[in-house]
């Protein structure tokens, strides 16, 4: 079972969404559909960093905003939390003055890939 939480109860992977996902679509699909989730992942927190490195809130929320949906579709809950709460930040002009929401995104993005990607091994594992 995946549903591994962070110290604030939310889970890193929520496996119900998973498996919703491969009732959706199809269970092969499925490690396809995480490996096109996890690149997303990379590529949003490198844009996300690189907005918050150049002060630029509006490309921070647009950023943040993205991650948190994508992060949401595939039951990275705590990951759709963090960038919510970084995009609440830029929203208010409040994300530069607070770099600790960005080290927890960063941190909660790290945890994420790693869960996301045992969950892909395992789940070749058992086909």
């Amino acid at each position: 079972m995946h549903q591994i939480t962070s110290g604030c109860g939310i889970e890193v992977l929520s496996e119900r969404v998973l498996q919703q996902l491969a009732r959706d679509t199809s269970s092969d699909a499925l490690p396809r559909l995480l490996a096109v989730f996890m690149g997303e992942v990379k590529k949003r927190v490198q844009l996300i960093e690189e907005a918050f490195g150049n002060d630029d809130e509006a490309e921070l929320r647009e950023q943040t905003h993205a991650l948190k949906s994508c992060a949401g579709t595939f039951g990275g809950l705590r990951l759709q939390e963090s960038a919510k709460r970084l995009e609440e930040a830029a929203s208010s002009g409040r994300a530069m003055k607070t770099p600790g929401l960005m080290e927890d995104l960063g941190k909660v993005a790290e945890r994420t890939l790693i869960e996301y990607a045992q969950y892909q091994i395992d789940l070749e594992n058992a086909s």
